[in-house]
């Protein structure tokens, strides 16, 4: 992981993964979240999912800004409604991708990027989705519940990305425990928030993806960065998203939506 961001930055060669990153420790989905995203690059050898997103407009997909820094809108798309990757019912391209204006990749923070869908989003029976993910107003409480899902590696760099749709649970951790948990390798900034688990993390390929509460309906970030080699154990290096309820993202989200 870049420290998990998974892109390389001057922290790479200690911490993060590249941007590709499935849940570690987790359990497979028969139900997806209606509202989370495979981010899909297509090349010269075809399509390559490499990041999760989340919709929260007709026509807008949120996600991580260090999975399509240096992308065109050309070269990428959007594929939901479903659990396994490789059958995602509906795809769309985009029109236009907008990153935080002060997204830094060297520290990762503002990681957030806006995607503009070509078509309206749609639920599987091809009818408008009138509802999409709800944007958290203000921080989980210290311990209590998270979940994260997406379709990354399992067991670390050296696995493949999950084809099924993986979930686990976090704890919600206070900023200056995650603070003094990454100080030695990165500043948890204004913008940052952080979860734990024992047993729990994302990896390659999970993150951009959403971070919500116990039910699944509230989104409080988007999965950023963590430790290399996507350890299960989280307590120690804990997971970092960026977090939707910081000023500095509510107000780009505002003005990009």
């Amino acid at each position: 992981m870049r420290f998990n961001s998974f892109f390389p930055t001057v922290f790479a060669c200690l911490l993060q993964w590249d941007a590709s990153q499935a849940i570690v420790g987790g359990e497979a989905q028969d139900t997806a979240n209606p509202y989370l995203v495979s981010v899909v690059s297509s090349g010269w050898f075809g399509d390559s999912h490499i990041c999760g997103g989340v919709i929260i407009g007709s026509k807008t997909v949120l996600t991580a800004a260090h999975c399509v820094d240096g992308s065109s809108a050309s070269s990428l798309k959007v594929q939901y409604g479903g659990t396994d990757r490789t059958k995602l019912k509906i795809k769309t391209p985009l029109t236009k991708v907008t990153m935080h204006p002060s997204w830094s990749a060297s520290t990762s923070d503002n990681d957030f990027a806006i995607l503009r869908l070509y078509t309206a989003v749609t639920g599987e029976d091809g009818n408008p989705m009138t509802t999409y993910g709800q944007l958290a107003t203000s921080s989980p409480a210290t311990g209590s519940e998270t979940n994260i899902s997406g379709w990354g590696k399992k067991h670390g760099s050296d696995d493949q990305l999950s084809t099924q749709l993986q979930g686990v649970a976090l704890e919600a951790l206070e900023a200056s425990a995650c603070e003094a948990k990454w100080s030695d390798v990165n500043h948890i900034t204004s913008n940052m928030a952080c979860a734990e688990s024992g047993s729990g993390s994302f990896c390659v390929g999970d993150d951009g993806g959403p971070v919500t509460d116990a039910t699944g309906s509230k989104i409080y970030g988007i999965l950023s960065w963590g430790e290399n080699g996507c350890p299960a154990d989280t307590t120690v290096r804990p997971n970092v998203y960026a977090d939707v309820t910081s000023a500095s993202a509510s107000e780009f989200i505002r003005l990009n939506t």
